[in-house]
């Protein structure tokens, strides 16, 4: 068994309780988590004091969660409230009764130590690449936290007393007025001038959302994973819902009744951050402060907070690739199918014996997939070339000068009509003999990878590949509607030479409608 941490978080609009098992900072399992709503904070920032009759309620909880910490035989319990005990007149005399009643020593941080927290926490989930600066922004109850860290660690911190149940108790009477919706907008503004005197010293590369309220945002959105959430589709989403009350919002989106209400000041705070800062855009990060906590606790514990898995450093390689793409505008969804299927073809045929070599190709292959077509944004004509202009100029702080130009040849040669090069002709591009025959295998994957999307349209999925006799590969796709695949079929059909004077074999391709595929 490993090391087992429970965190509560006394936050302003919850307590978040989880119980963690370490075996090191790169292997762990949360094994129970859980989120009781009880607004601590209601009118601590309109009367200045936590009510007795929301008091009454933490004991209780906590008595629970120290029994759940007991049931998996919990080794330590970290406890940290934050802005709204930090901030009432109370706040260390309800800390000093829960410890009586409970046990349970609290930590009212401050919120600096609170953004401090939350960056170690981001640092761990979302490592960022050399020289290139990450951001996080959490929008809790109380106070909102925004921070910057780069591969070194954290760089700075701040928090501003800006957070959605404060602006409720202050400025909201639903529906939301347009004179409403800008009292809360300039009291952001009055509020978060610590946010823009940093606005163009120090630029992040990307900027994620850590908090409850911005996951929930991000879902009522219908954003995946690694899918952000840009400022006009905020602004969109505000406009569309702006005339609902709490109930309507509550019904429309199946939400619980504490978040309809903060929902709109939410995004409100968000969109007048953003405005002020400069993001773009924001990416969602699964983390929180009790991330945070447990972090800090092994780590004083002895453990080596730069042991990150390579798993995560290949992660942030791909965010450069992305974010390089997103830079010149480029079209992302056809990134990421074909980054998609070159990873899955490459696995297929390691699978089958074709190809044996290290994964450190596979990675320069997915970021050649991701920034072929990047020259687009200078001229579709010789785009190819112009591709490979901007990734040699880019100067990557997270690929080698020889990775990179791999990724720029990769592109040079992407397309459908261009012949491979002789490895005469890529020697004198820096691709020694002994590496040619796996920069043809890459180049040839990405063809086929690209060919498959030539529409940009989504249209097939991946399924097998398959050797019908000696000679002849089956390469199977699937697709709701086949008939749609005649360019993919046509240009596939183009590339298919290329694959056969590489591999020695021929290849075919093999659409299944998606509906008999089980």
């Amino acid at each position: 068994m490993g090391k087992r941490i429970a965190c509560i978080d006394l936050g302003t609009n919850a307590i978040r309780f989880i119980v963690y098992e370490f075996f090191s900072l790169e292997e762990y399992q949360v094994l129970y988590k859980h989120r009781a709503i009880i607004r601590l904070g209601a009118g601590v920032f309109s009367k200045g004091a936590l009510s007795h009759e929301v008091l009454g309620k933490v004991p209780q909880i906590l008595l629970e969660y120290q029994k759940k910490a007991k049931e998996f035989q919990v080794d330590t319990i970290c406890c940290a409230a934050t802005s709204a005990v930090r901030e009432a007149t109370n706040g260390q005399q309800f800390l000093n009764a829960v410890e009586q009643k409970s046990g349970l020593r609290f930590k009212a941080l401050t919120g600096a130590q609170e953004a401090r927290t939350l960056s170690l926490a981001l640092q761990w989930n979302r490592p960022a690449p050399r020289n290139l600066i990450y951001a996080g922004i959490d929008i809790g109850g109380g106070s909102t936290e925004v921070f910057w860290y780069h591969n070194h660690g954290f760089i700075d911190g701040i928090s501003m007393p800006i957070g959605t149940v404060r602006v409720l108790e202050h400025f909201c009477e639903f529906p939301l007025s347009s004179q409403g919706i800008q009292n809360i907008r300039n009291f952001v503004s009055v509020n978060a001038k610590a946010l823009q005197s940093r606005q163009g010293t120090m630029i992040p590369h990307r900027v994620f959302g850590i908090s409850g309220l911005l996951h929930a945002i991000f879902d009522l959105m219908a954003k995946g994973q690694d899918e952000p959430i840009a400022f006009q589709e905020l602004e969109a989403f505000i406009d569309g819902n702006r005339d609902l009350t709490p109930p309507e919002l509550q019904e429309k989106f199946a939400i619980e009744r504490n978040r309809s209400e903060i929902l709109m000041p939410g995004c409100i705070i968000l969109s007048q951050l953003m405005v002020m800062s400069g993001f773009q855009q924001l990416f969602r990060a699964e983390v929180g402060l009790r991330d945070g906590m447990a972090l800090e606790n092994m780590i004083q514990q002895g453990a080596k907070f730069e042991n990150l898995t390579v798993e995560r450093f290949n992660e942030a390689k791909l965010d450069w690739a992305f974010g390089l793409l997103e830079k010149y505008a480029g079209d992302i969804p056809h990134a990421k199918r074909v980054e998609q299927l070159v990873a899955q073809l490459f696995h297929k045929w390691v699978e089958l014996g074709e190809i044996q070599c290290s994964e450190d190709y596979l990675l320069v292959l997915r970021a050649a997939a991701v920034l072929h077509d990047i020259g687009h944004f200078i001229n579709y004509t010789n785009h190819h070339n112009h591709s490979a202009y901007v990734i040699r100029q880019s100067q990557s702080p997270v690929f080698s000068d020889r990775e990179t130009e791999w990724i720029a040849l990769l592109a040079k040669f992407h397309r459908k009509n261009a012949r491979l090069p002789c490895c005469d002709e890529a020697q004198k591009d820096g691709v020694s003999p002994s590496e040619y025959y796996m920069f043809s295998v890459s180049l040839v994957i990405l063809k086929i990878a690209d060919a498959l999307d030539h529409q940009r349209l989504g249209l097939v999925t991946f399924q097998d590949i398959v050797l019908k006799d000696d000679l002849v590969y089956e390469l199977a796709v699937s697709s709701e509607n086949p008939v749609q695949l005649s360019e993919e079929k046509r240009v596939f059909d183009l590339v298919a030479p290329a694959f056969e004077s590489v591999f020695g074999k021929s290849i075919e391709l093999k659409v299944l409608h998606q509906a008999s595929v089980h």
